[in-house]
């Protein structure tokens, strides 16, 4: 049975996966309790308080009702506008780089052009791929100092216990480390001349990452999202893009 899905239909799937993962990680990350200040604040920019529950209720509210829309909305206008407000407030409260990343394909989506938001989406993707291949080429991370703080991150989890702890902590670990350096930098290759081979390896990539790496998921549907992008015409068997204007 043949499905249709055209290009930016599976986009805002898979955005909108993203934001609901965004939602539950921040609930269960214990969010609530300090903004009730049950918990010590953490990570808010000094000159913005950090305000109460009230907000923060308005904030999610915002976020889930605006990936609503942009799960189910035809035009999803109302939806980018609705999640780019809570992001921006949630960025004066919390930073974090999947945040940032995410606000910022919100705002190509909001101000740009219809000829130009999915272009600027993609670029963004080969940039976050490149400058993250970059940043990598560090001793803390080369040396395997990275792996050792995340087993240490991850002990609880079985992925910490049996993979993180025995293998990412051990002598592997230099391997390990060039290895995704030089898969980062193969991903935007593939996007390019091999979008199917690229999208594959963008999702095996970050699911993987997020089974070992705690509260990453938003990030990792998102990345899977951006990298959507590149499949053009390809999506489906023997299906077309009906909208050339996203190409």
């Amino acid at each position: 049975m043949k499905y249709r899905v055209d290009q930016s239909t599976l986009f805002y799937r898979l955005l909108s996966l993203s934001l609901f993962s965004l939602l539950v990680e921040e609930f269960c990350a214990g969010t609530w309790e300090i903004h009730s200040g049950q918990l010590y604040p953490w990570r808010h920019f000094a000159f913005v308080p950090l305000y109460g529950t009230t907000w923060l209720f308005i904030e999610w509210l915002l976020l889930g009702v605006g990936a609503l829309l942009l799960l189910f909305s035809r035009t999803r206008s109302w939806g980018t506008v609705f999640t780019g407000v809570s992001l921006v407030f949630g960025f004066s409260q919390r930073v974090s780089n999947h945040r940032l990343l995410m606000l910022l394909v919100l705002l190509y989506l909001v101000f740009f052009p219809v000829q130009l938001k999915f272009k600027a989406v993609r670029y963004q993707l080969l940039l976050v791929y490149l400058f993250a291949a970059v940043h990598k080429m560090n001793a803390a991370f080369l040396s395997g100092e990275v792996f050792l703080f995340l087993s240490r991150a991850t002990h609880d989890s079985w992925a910490g216990d049996y993979w993180v702890r025995q293998v990412l902590a051990g002598p592997e670990a230099h391997v390990l480390a060039w290895m995704i350096i030089g898969f980062e930098l193969l991903i935007p290759v593939l996007l390019l001349r091999s979008p199917w081979f690229g999208f594959v390896g963008v999702g095996i990539m970050h699911l993987g990452f997020s089974l070992f790496i705690p509260g990453i998921w938003c990030y990792s549907f998102l990345m899977i999202a951006m990298a959507s992008l590149f499949l053009g015409q390809q999506i489906g068997p023997g299906l077309q893009n009906r909208n050339a204007q996203f190409r």
